[in-house]
C-alpha cells in the first residue's frame, strides 16, 4: 500500500508540468475570448435582423468554429513562448541578445554605499 503523503507528492509532480501550467492557461483565456465571440456574434445578429437568414447562420457557425480556434491559437502562442523562453535560458549561440539598451542587475555581492550622512546617523 502506498502511503498517502508520497502519493500526494507524486500527483502534485506529474501537475505541475509546464504542459498543464499551458493548459490552465489556455482555459483561463479561453472564458474571456469566448465571451469577446459570443459579443460579437450579438452584435452582428443585431446588424442582421432584417437579413436573410443564412447570413445569420453562417454568422453563428463562424462564431462556433472560432471559439476553439481562439483556443488553439492560445496554445500555440504558449508553446511557443515556452520553447523561446527555453532558448534564452540555455545560453545557446543562436539565441539573439535581448539585453542591449538595458541596465544589468548589480551582483549580490556588492554592497550599497550610503548617499548621505543620514543613513549613518539613524543607526
Amino acid at each position: 500500500m502506498i502511503e498517502t503523503t508520497s502519493l500526494h507528492e507524486s500527483l502534485l509532480e506529474s501537475f505541475s508540468g509546464p504542459g498543464w501550467s499551458r493548459l490552465v492557461l489556455t482555459l483561463v483565456h479561453s472564458l474571456w475570448q469566448g465571451e469577446a465571440v459570443a459579443l460579437l456574434l450579438v452584435l452582428a445578429l443585431k446588424f442582421s435582423a432584417g437579413r436573410r437568414s443564412q447570413l445569420r447562420y453562417s454568422l453563428c457557425c463562424f462564431a462556433l468554429l472560432a471559439a476553439p480556434a481562439g483556443s488553439l491559437l492560445t496554445w500555440s502562442w504558449l508553446s511557443h513562448g515556452d520553447h523561446r523562453e527555453a532558448a534564452l535560458t540555455s545560453g545557446s549561440a543562436e539565441s539573439p541578445d535581448h539585453s542591449a539598451g538595458f541596465a544589468t542587475m548589480p551582483d549580490a555581492n556588492v554592497q550599497p554605499v550610503a548617499s548621505s550622512g543620514l543613513a549613518s546617523a539613524a543607526t
